[in-house]
């Protein structure tokens, strides 16, 4: 971390509490799987931290994750949803929710509390050209410079697309 770049003690003691709100987090992400999938998910809570790979939706995933920091997030900048088609990929759900939480986590190291009409944090979901689901996080506003508190994150869909086999 650069000498000018302070990290913000109110963020950084909410990590602590976000991280102690997984469980939830898991729990409401299973709900809305129930919801989306019509069945009840294979592993407890107790269970994630050792859960195999499993067929997961992005979108839904980044969902939880967003709910269980709406609070932190809301004292720092507008969330902006762009969900296009992303392919399930195959993931741990614990793993790939700490994933996302770390990319929201880095966005909001960026932007101090206090003034969330100032900034706006674009979330947007996609396929790319090469067929993996991407997440990109775009922060805007006064305070953010050269790109700050940006990111994105490109995961392998569970199908890989079909590639032209050369001789």
């Amino acid at each position: 971390m650069a000498d000018d770049e302070k990290e913000d003690p109110a963020l950084t003691a909410n990590l602590s509490s976000l991280a102690q709100a997984l469980p939830e987090l898991l729990e409401r992400f299973r709900a809305m799987a129930r919801v989306a999938g019509g069945g009840e998910p294979a592993a407890s809570s107790m269970m994630a931290a050792t859960q195999p790979a499993q067929t997961l939706d992005v979108a839904t995933a980044m969902d939880g994750v967003l709910a269980a920091a709406e609070d932190e997030l809301a004292r720092r900048f507008r969330v902006t949803k762009l969900y296009a088609y992303a392919p399930p990929v195959l993931a741990n759900e614990k793993q790939l929710a700490l994933m996302l939480m770390g990319q929201l986590v880095h966005a909001g190291q960026a932007v101090a509390a206090g003034r969330p009409d100032e900034h706006e944090l674009q979330i947007r979901i996609s396929t790319g050209d090469d067929g993996w689901a991407r997440v990109e996080l775009t922060l805007d506003g006064p305070s953010v410079h050269d790109g700050a508190g940006n990111s994105r994150i490109e995961l392998p869909p569970v199908v890989a697309p079909k590639t032209e086999l050369r001789a």
